[in-house]
């Protein structure tokens, strides 16, 4: 599989949710993505503030909840390295 360039199926789905994120953050993707991606603003001045974090929403206890973009792609892009959040 590596000599086709091909990701196993878990892999693949977080690139394709990152790179969804990446166009939303850039104004690039649909807006019915851009409601569901919400950037992290503290109400007071903390280091935080301009880390380029996105806000994680609470999920319900189902298990779908879980696996909805606007909870996923949030989770997954604050994990990110930030020197790979920067990039344009």
């Amino acid at each position: 599989m590596a000599s086709l360039h091909w990701l196993p199926v878990k892999f693949r789905i977080i690139f394709k949710t990152l790179l969804l994120t990446y166009k939303v953050l850039r104004g690039l993707a649909p807006s019915y993505l851009e409601e569901l991606v919400i950037p992290y603003q503290p109400n007071r001045p903390l280091r935080s503030q301009n880390a380029g974090l996105l806000v994680v929403p609470r999920v319900s206890r189902s298990r779908m909840g879980g696996r909805a973009f606007s909870y996923q792609a949030p989770l997954l892009w604050n994990q990110l390295p930030v020197q790979f959040q920067l990039l344009s």
